[in-house]
């Protein structure tokens, strides 16, 4: 069983999924957490594996990081969810989202774009 990310969450509504970029943590979302949160979503932003206080995954790809994310949706229960990525979290953002549509009701990518 592969072991989850780290991640923080706040609010109760439709899931809204926050993917970091390279040079950050789940902190890096930690303003629009709160925003979302107030709006009336479940907002999440989790520590991407090897980043923060998750633990990295082997063999460190776009195809284990987005495995990775796509098991954290699953364990949110909360359905589709909005998948928002910024730099390499928007690239793991992509990944996930073609490798299983059916977790992704919406896509946000921010300065990124596919892995390379």
């Amino acid at each position: 069983m592969a072991v989850l990310p780290t991640f923080t969450t706040l609010g109760a509504g439709p899931t809204v999924l926050m993917l970091h970029d390279a040079d950050g943590d789940h902190l890096t979302f930690a303003p629009q957490v709160e925003t979302l949160a107030t709006a009336g979503y479940r907002a999440v932003a989790w520590d991407m594996p090897g980043y923060g206080r998750s633990a990295p995954v082997e063999p460190y790809t776009f195809k284990a990081l987005a495995q990775s994310c796509l098991a954290l949706i699953d364990a949110l229960q909360g359905g589709p969810v909005a998948l928002v990525g910024h730099g390499m979290g928007a690239m793991v953002a992509l990944e996930a989202a073609v490798r299983d549509p059916s977790k992704v009701r919406r896509l946000v990518l921010c300065a990124g774009g596919p892995a390379l």
